[in-house]
């Protein structure tokens, strides 16, 4: 799901703004960054999940399939608790993939075919 959704919006952001995403460094740091930060949002939920049956309450969830828990989480807790935590993974995101795309951008920039 994470990947599909990364891979899906890096194409669609190469077509809106083909321009500005073939930038060797700003471009390939913003297709990175923002594309795979938007796909983490669409996993965090299930990450969250994840979170509750790996820590030390995880007793609480256990025998609960990971759907229950989280429509658990989003009835006492709402989206709140869905996205627990995405801020420092959000920007840990961005810099991350972000610096990576550009690098490798770069990278593919300075190649001789």
């Amino acid at each position: 799901m994470m990947l599909t959704t990364f891979f899906v919006l890096c194409d669609q952001s190469q077509r809106a703004a083909p321009d500005l995403m073939s930038r060797p460094i700003l471009g390939g740091f913003l297709k990175g960054g923002l594309c795979a930060t938007i796909a983490w949002g669409v996993a965090w939920p299930l990450e969250v999940v994840k979170s509750k049956q790996q820590s030390v309450e995880a007793h609480r969830y256990q025998g609960q399939s990971l759907l229950a828990i989280l429509r658990q989480t989003a009835a006492t807790e709402g989206a709140k608790g869905l996205y627990k935590g995405f801020l420092p993974g959000a920007i840990r995101s961005c810099l991350a993939n972000g610096v990576g795309m550009a690098v490798y951008q770069f990278t593919q920039s300075m190649r001789k075919d």
